[in-house]
């Protein structure tokens, strides 16, 4: 009997411990904590992530469109994935999100952040200083890298670009649209800007001829070009039209353009 019981005992204690290794043995371990910037090297751990993504922003959506007004923010939205370089990106309907005001661009931005922050927390991806960028349906950028919590964009241009007033912006597009199909000089932007036909302050004319992107020796070569071809004007005489008050071109630019001109 004696003998029975420790059969028995030690066929208890032997069961006990298989069943404490098959315990231990299925334990899945936490997850290693890592930074934004080190997602990109865990392939499979950002493929979950944005896998993650997804599937929450649908419930959000759904959540919207049963009339819970706090996920409104996600019927703007297309698709969010993670990025390079801290960055988020995001699509958005471009047509319904460039609609809205400035205060509820930044209202969607921030539902965004809380969306993309918790599920790095969930996945275990630390997401500090989270910029994101909002994307058209084609991907051309409408907001650039822009940091929803501090209300700041991550790039100083960018930063001075958007607080730039609104008439200087319309005084650059001008420019840049007169540069591009006028091909004119720097002299004749200021003054087309200025005159009474388009009206820009002179401070919104000098901010716009500093940022416009014109190359002025080729602006003076297409002049050139025009002036040989529809006027039959020599190079001599070319060269008095583009160095005139007419068109305002520097002599240097002038002999760029003649030097450039067909034979």
């Amino acid at each position: 009997m004696k003998l029975n019981k420790i059969a028995a005992l030690s066929s208890v204690a032997l069961l006990s411990m298989g069943l404490a290794g098959c315990s231990s043995s299925t334990t899945t371990p936490k997850p290693k904590n890592i930074s934004y910037s080190q997602l990109s090297s865990y392939k499979s751990r950002k493929k979950v992530v944005n896998k993650d993504l997804a599937k929450k922003l649908k419930k959000d959506q759904k959540k919207a469109k049963d009339g819970d007004d706090d996920y409104n923010y996600s019927l703007y939205l297309y698709k969010v994935q993670t990025w390079e370089d801290q960055t988020i990106a995001v699509n958005v309907d471009k047509d319904n999100y460039m609609n809205l005001s400035t205060k509820e661009k930044v209202a969607v931005g921030q539902s965004i952040d809380t969306l993309v922050k918790k599920t790095l927390k969930e996945n275990h991806v630390k997401g500090k200083n989270i910029f994101i960028t909002i994307y058209d349906e084609d991907g051309n950028i409408l907001v650039p890298a822009y940091n929803y919590v501090t209300l700041k964009f991550k790039n100083k241009k960018d930063q001075e670009e958007a607080n730039v007033p609104v008439e200087y912006q319309n005084a650059l597009d001008k420019a840049q649209s007169y540069s591009d199909n006028m091909h004119m000089s720097k002299q004749g932007l200021y003054e087309q800007l200025t005159s009474e036909v388009e009206g820009f302050s002179k401070k919104s004319a000098s901010y716009a001829i500093k940022h416009v992107q014109a190359n002025w020796n080729k602006n003076a070569l297409e002049k050139a070009k025009s002036y040989q071809k529809n006027e039959k004007m020599s190079r001599n005489a070319i060269y008095d039209q583009l160095t005139s008050s007419v068109e305002g071109f520097t002599p240097s630019q002038a002999r760029y353009a003649i030097n450039h001109l067909p034979k």
